[in-house]
Parts: C-alpha cells; structure tokens; sequence
C-alpha cells in the first residue's frame, strides 16, 4: 500500500488496482502548485462537507467517471452537480474493489455551500480506516480528540494514523499524540496545519513532542508518499 500527501488533508491510497482519493482540496489550496486536474482515481472519499474538504472532489469524480463516496446528506447536496455517489453512514463498511472502507465517528462539523450560496447540512462528518489484507490506515478527518479511538486501535492493527494537528478547527499537536495512545499506530502522518494563518504550527515542535512520547512521525511534504512493507 501506497499513501501519497496532496496538502492539507488530502491523500491518496493506493493498493494493488485501487486508488481512493480523500478530501480533494487542490486546486483552491493556495500551497499545492500541481495541477491534479487530470488525477486518476478509482473512487473519491469525502469526511465532511466544508470546503477544504470537498475542494475537487466533482470535477475529478467527473474526469474518471468514478463514485463519491459520502454521507448520504452530502450526497445529496453533490446531487446537483454529480449522480455517481456511494452513500454511507457512521460504522458502515464498504468494499472499494481491493480495498474496504469504515466509516468512523469525528466530531467537527459539516456544512455544503452549494452553487447559490446557501449552507446545506451535510451529515455527520466521519473518518476512515481503509484496509487490504496486508495494511489498515486511519484517515481521521477533522475531528476534536475522542476517548473512541482506543475502540479504532483495538480493532484494526494500524499502519498509520493520518491525524489532524493545526489546532484551532480540530485538535492540535497535543491531542494528536494522545489520540496515538489509543490508536497505536506505526507511526503518525500529521495533517490539516499550515495551509491558513490559523492552523500554523511550528513542526519542529511536533517532531520534538511526538519523540518524547516515544512515538513515531512521518511529516511529508506536498506530493511525497510513503510505501507501507
């Protein structure tokens, strides 16, 4: 299994035949310089429905033809613009060719703003935790620190946990390292800072923290990826 960083919380897994592409914010993203216009994916996963989280999400389920797979409300708040979706809800499983899918809980919220400026509920925002036979990776979307997460750590042998640390719109640095307390993960992909003022962080200090917790870190820059062996 493949994970490639796309800037801000987006990330691409690939496995074997199967590409999922997670909260497809690109093109809007003022520090991803890579036109992905023409990405190739098998299928496009959306946590919730704000805008840096849905990003591109049409445009490139529309260039390869492929499903969104959402909550049903964000499902239909895409409606308008899309009919390929793959509604699912909280502790649902979906089989992703190659690859399945859980819905997990994430508290934040999740709001659409759809072509006339009007605010949609979107659904219960969620994470994720996709698996093949060889390799479980946790995206954990935006979310605040919950004390479930030791039930997402028991049940999957994480390879990776993909956590949010810009604090301010999700848990910070801090709370991401005790969330790997429950989740025991190999190691930590950090995500969601640094793309606006008010997630900034100093990364230095992530490192430092996550090594004297005694855990491990992967910080990738946009467009680097790591193979999982």
């Amino acid at each position: 299994m493949k994970i490639h960083y796309l800037g801000h919380s987006c990330v691409l897994i690939e496995s074997q035949d199967t590409k999922i592409l997670i909260d497809p914010f690109l093109s809007q993203n003022p520090l991803q310089t890579t036109n992905y216009s023409e990405l190739s994916v098998d299928f496009v996963a959306l946590t919730h429905g704000h805008h840096d989280h849905v990003g591109d999400a049409v445009a490139i389920a529309k260039h390869n033809q492929c499903p969104i797979v959402a909550s049903p409300e964000l499902s239909r708040a895409l409606g308008e613009e899309y009919d390929q979706f793959i509604p699912m809800g909280v502790g649902g499983t979906v089989q992703l060719k190659n690859l399945s899918m859980r819905a997990t809980i994430a508290f934040h919220g999740s709001g659409f703003i759809n072509k006339n400026g009007v605010e949609v509920y979107s659904g219960f925002p969620v994470g994720y935790v996709i698996y093949d036979q060889e390799h479980h990776v946790y995206h954990a979307g935006d979310t605040a620190l919950f004390s479930d997460m030791q039930l997402i750590g028991a049940e999957f042998p994480l390879d990776v946990a993909i956590l949010p640390i810009g604090d301010h719109f999700t848990m910070g640095m801090d709370d991401a390292i005790r969330a790997e307390k429950y989740l025991n993960a190999k190691t930590i992909l950090p995500i969601h800072y640094n793309t606006f003022p008010a997630i900034q962080i100093d990364l230095k200090a992530w490192t430092e923290k996550v090594a004297e917790a005694g855990f491990k870190t992967d910080v990738l820059a946009y467009n680097e990826s790591i193979t999982l062996t």
